[in-house]
């Protein structure tokens, strides 16, 4: 995930766009990503967090342009989530925990599809972007998941898993 954000964000860096890549939270090896972001001297442009706040998580949000979430697994989405009632756009992997709780507002990418993610982080950024700008337009038809419903498709997923006709 994180690993995957630098090598976009560097081709933004390779055409003089201005941006800030904040790394909230843990991700992949610190050091690898530390050493992604000395070789393509990013320094200035990415800012690794760690673990921040609920204060800070908010802060962060809403001073972004979007939340940027490749992942390959989340037990719920809670960036996501965050995000949205937030009113900041959301480009997030394709994958069934982040479309349960984004629903039909984020814009969803194929994990490994880092062309995919560069373009579409690269649109996002842009002034007056109408792929920016549809997702917000989508913003009030998010309702966020509440825990029961959480947890009754968590049931229903094991009952399927389990042969069991639901």
């Amino acid at each position: 995930g994180q690993l995957l954000l630098i090598e976009a964000v560097a081709r933004l860096a390779a055409k003089g766009l201005p941006f800030e890549l904040v790394l909230a939270g843990d991700g992949e090896s610190r050091g690898e990503v530390e050493a992604l972001i000395a070789k393509h001297a990013l320094g200035k442009r990415v800012r690794i967090t760690g673990w921040i706040s609920g204060v800070q998580v908010r802060e962060e949000i809403l001073a972004a342009r979007g939340l940027v979430l490749p992942s390959f697994a989340e037990g719920f989405g809670l960036p996501v989530a965050e995000a949205l009632a937030l009113g900041t756009p959301v480009l997030c992997s394709d994958i069934p925990a982040l479309r349960e709780t984004g629903g039909v507002v984020p814009e969803y990418l194929d994990p490994l599809d880092a062309p995919a993610w560069q373009t579409a982080i690269l649109d996002y950024t842009a002034a007056g972007s109408p792929r920016r700008a549809a997702q917000i337009h989508r913003m009030p038809d998010w309702r966020p998941v509440s825990w029961a419903d959480h947890v009754a498709a968590a049931v229903e997923f094991l009952d399927q898993s389990n042969g069991r006709p639901t």
